[in-house]
């Protein structure tokens, strides 16, 4: 009852608040309406103020409703129909907008905000035959409006229309001078019509009007190759490396050039000095790197991606992302322990990334380096309390350091962070139904299980390690032996799934087809818990002697139970 009267009053407020400001702006409008004369002109500055403020406020029905009230005060303006103007095609709604605009221009033909306004709605519409008019009269009107032949010429570029836009380019330059961009326009129209020779021009007056700029002839450069005038490019390259040693994006042509010309040395030569020259610029160094761990995987690209990651920490040994591309080229190449030693490094120059402690976790979890999990994943939660995979390899470290009261601690908090992602919600109830068994509060790791397979009845995890919990407690064996033949069938090569479907035959006394199971997975494996329960069932079948080699063999290997001392001591199986 307290609720639905909170929710009421709430709703109640609200309404009033807003009937209360309605009710305030309709008496404003009444006092608008019956001003004198007089107070007419200062009333409607006052209400194109107020719309203004509403309309920087992003309120644009008030604004507008303020803006009419201004007009009827004062009649009609231009200032007033280019701001509703204005309003309407923020709206997207340009056949309003069109009105107001047109309007707009018509009452002051002088200001070029109007002008482009309605340009800009005549563009919207694709109207651009109207658009470019609208230009051109701005251009007339208005003095020093030159700026504006850029607009037309992008609208004659994009309409093709190949005359008009070379005309409006070498009006540009007239006034402005050349620029590269114009340039490459107007080297992009003489390719498309069939003028290589003009397009090359281009490039080459650009340079004489700007010899000291070495952009132009690097882009000039990059034309020639573009256009297969392989030989013109490598010159102007190195014409241009003579000049500056250290130009990067020079270089990286140049490699590039090489590269595709077949020439390995002098493209890696090229692509070497880039990477060692510290003013180079990270992010394109790293983009080089992930190009290379894209493509195809050849030796002479193995070696070359890690002399380039090499070269990229030397010149960057402060910057974090640095090794972090380090670790991914050493990953990308099964080193391991390597990647983990630079991602540590990158982690130490900045804490923040999160994807990068992400990868550190699950290396450590790859190198079984538990304390390494525990204290990472401690570290992380610092900086990111609330990321439920964090807190997932948290429980994970102490459950695999055995402080299974701590990991559970950690995993139902975590599960809390999970959300709706029933992933994330399966990993957290695996890792609790493992934990929960060795605290051996059966009810609540069954139950886990149990949920992970609601979701996930295929779950390997939980399949596998569910029915080898019930086999070692020989309760529903049934249950046991569904899951766990059904991993075995899936993955007949896989020892510890054989192990787990031959100790439930062992558990329901079905001793000769455990012996078949155990000896498929000792062909996989050579585990001590696998060859310790290759005795046991051995044992069973009589074969006392075999049996008593397999405990033997299994406790060299390690990973046995505490009862193999006993077995071999007294040549008898104990349970």
């Amino acid at each position: 009852m307290k609720a639905f009267l909170y929710i009421f009053c709430f709703t109640f407020l609200l309404t009033f608040a807003q009937d209360h400001a309605l009710a305030q702006k309709k008496t404003k409008f009444k006092k608008f309406k019956k001003a004198k004369k007089g107070e007419k002109a200062q009333l409607a500055e006052y209400a194109f103020a107020e719309g203004m403020k509403n309309y920087i406020l992003g309120n644009y029905p008030d604004a507008l409703s303020y803006f009419e009230e201004s007009k009827k005060l004062n009649g009609d303006n231009a200032a007033l129909n280019y701001i509703t103007g204005k309003i309407y095609y923020e709206k997207e709604k340009l056949d309003l907008a069109l009105q107001y605009a047109s309007k707009a221009v018509k009452l002051d033909s002088k200001n070029k905000y109007y002008y482009i306004l309605l340009a800009e709605i005549y563009e919207g519409q694709r109207n651009y035959t109207e658009a470019l008019k609208v230009y051109k009269k701005l251009i007339a009107e208005i003095p020093k409006s030159e700026e504006y032949y850029y607009q037309i010429g992008d609208i004659y570029y994009f309409q093709k229309n190949h005359d008009e836009a070379l005309k409006t380019y070498e009006k540009i330059e007239n006034v402005f001078g050349k620029s590269l961009p114009i340039t490459q326009r107007k080297q992009d129209i003489h390719l498309r019509t069939g003028h290589l020779e003009l397009a090359v021009k281009e490039g080459e007056d650009l340079i004489k009007a700007y010899p000291d700029d070495t952009e132009y002839k690097v882009s000039q450069a990059e034309f020639y190759f573009n256009n297969k005038m392989t030989e013109q490019a490598i010159a102007m390259l190195e014409s241009v490396l003579k000049e500056e040693p250290t130009n990067s994006y020079a270089r990286l042509l140049l490699s590039d050039i090489y590269q595709k010309t077949g020439n390995r040395e002098k493209a890696d030569e090229a692509l070497e000095a880039v990477f060692n020259n510290p003013e180079t610029e990270l992010d394109a160094k790293i983009n080089i790197i992930i190009g290379y761990l894209q493509a195809r995987e050849t030796e002479h690209n193995k070696q070359k991606v890690l002399k380039l990651a090499e070269a990229t920490i030397k010149a960057h040994p402060s910057e974090s992302k640095a090794h972090m591309v380090y670790g991914d080229v050493l990953m990308k190449q099964g080193r391991k322990e390597d990647a983990w030693k630079a991602y540590i490094v990158a982690k130490n120059l900045d804490n923040g990334n999160y994807n990068l402690w992400v990868q550190v976790l699950m290396l450590d979890t790859e190198l079984n380096k538990t304390d390494s999990i525990i204290a990472h994943s401690e570290e992380a939660l610092e900086t990111f309390p609330n990321q439920a995979v964090i807190w997932l390899y948290n429980g994970l470290g102490y459950g695999m350091k055995k402080n299974y009261t701590k990991a559970i601690e950690v995993l139902e908090e975590g599960k809390k962070l999970a959300g709706t992602s029933q992933e994330m919600q399966s990993q957290f109830n695996i890792q609790l139904a493992d934990n929960y068994h060795h605290l051996k509060e059966y009810q609540k790791s069954d139950a886990a299980f149990e949920e992970v397979l609601k979701i996930d009845g295929s779950n390997d995890h939980a399949l596998n390690n569910y029915s080898y919990f019930l086999s070692l407690r020989k309760e529903k064996l049934d249950l046991a032996k569904t899951m766990s033949e059904k991993l075995a069938k899936k993955y007949p090569d896989n020892p510890t799934y054989l192990d787990t479907y031959a100790w439930v035959l062992y558990q329901m006394k079905n001793y000769e087809e455990a012996k078949k199971y155990l000896e498929m997975a000792i062909t996989y494996s050579d585990n001590g818990t696998i060859i310790e329960h290759y005795g046991d069932t051995l044992y069973q079948l009589g074969q006392k002697d075999l049996a008593l080699e397999q405990w033997k063999k299994a406790k060299k290997l390690g990973e046995t139970s505490n009862l193999i001392d006993k077995k071999i001591a007294d040549k008898k199986l104990y349970e």
